[in-house]
């Protein structure tokens, strides 16, 4: 149960992704989110190049963490090496987005702790 509970947030916050996308790539206005061309709290400008390529970011984020919560709610071998790798790529995209990310930076690491305290499924023990 505990496990679904976590496929649900991972879920949720995979969708949230989709926001930085949706703004980076300019198909939606969403209020309190507005394209930008810098990053980390305004101290980078890079481009509508760099723009184009952290939406992109954003949007491979939101995917591995769509398919994390996949593999957490059916409890798949492969789920916990998908969501470190899911949660790294979204440390990095939050942490480019500062401030208007940083609740996200919070739950990110919240993810990781757990994933870092949860013993891996034993396999094959009699």
């Amino acid at each position: 149960m505990l496990k679904k509970l976590a496929a649900v947030v991972v879920l949720g916050h995979g969708l949230i992704h989709l926001m930085g996308f949706v703004v980076q790539f300019q198909l939606a206005d969403i209020e309190g989110l507005s394209y930008t061309t810098q990053v980390l709290d305004g101290m980078v400008d890079v481009g509508a190049g760099g723009a184009t390529a952290l939406g992109i970011l954003w949007l491979l984020a939101a995917l591995a963490m769509m398919a994390a919560a996949a593999g957490l709610f059916f409890d798949a071998a492969w789920e916990r090496k998908v969501l470190l790798g899911a949660v790294l790529l979204s440390i990095i995209v939050t942490l480019l987005g500062w401030p208007d990310s940083r609740f996200g930076v919070l739950v990110n690491f919240i993810i990781l702790g757990a994933l870092i305290v949860r013993k891996p499924a034993q396999v094959g023990v009699a």
